[in-house]
C-alpha cells in the first residue's frame, strides 16, 4: 500500500501540484506581482527579478510537464526485457491519481470558494 501512496503522490501528484503552483504564481498572481511582494518583505531580488518572472512563467512548467509526461508513460508502458508492454496497473495508478486531483478541485470550487471571496480580509 506504501509503494502505491508514493507511486501515485512522487509520480503524478507532485508534478501536477508544482505545474499548478507555477501557473498560479506566473500567470494568475502574476511573476512581477510575486518578485515585488518578495521584494517588500525585505528581500532584494536585483536581477534574478527578471530570471525568475521567465523561469516562473514559461521554463518552470515546460520542464514540469516533461517530467510529468515520462513518469506517466512509464506508468502506463514500463521497459521490460521483451520491449515495452502495456501495464494495466500502471493506468489505473494514473487515472486514480488523476481522480485524486480531480476530487480536491471540486471540494475547493464547492466547499471553499465562495468562503474565501465573502470574509473579509484583516
Amino acid at each position: 500500500m506504501l509503494d502505491l501512496l508514493d507511486i501515485i503522490t512522487n509520480t503524478v501528484l507532485m508534478p501536477v501540484c508544482a505545474l499548478l503552483g507555477c501557473i498560479c504564481v506566473g500567470w494568475i498572481i502574476g511573476a512581477k506581482n510575486a518578485v515585488n511582494e518578495i521584494e517588500a518583505s525585505g528581500t532584494k531580488m536585483g536581477a534574478f527579478g527578471k530570471i525568475f518572472a521567465v523561469m516562473v512563467k514559461y521554463i518552470t512548467p515546460l520542464f514540469i510537464a516533461v517530467v510529468e509526461v515520462f513518469g506517466v508513460f512509464d506508468l502506463i508502458m514500463p521497459s521490460g526485457e521483451n520491449g515495452r508492454a502495456f501495464d494495466k496497473n500502471g493506468l489505473s495508478i494514473v487515472i486514480t491519481a488523476y481522480a485524486l486531483v480531480l476530487i480536491c478541485v471540486v471540494v475547493y470550487l464547492i466547499f471553499f470558494k465562495n468562503k474565501e471571496e465573502k470574509e473579509p480580509l484583516c
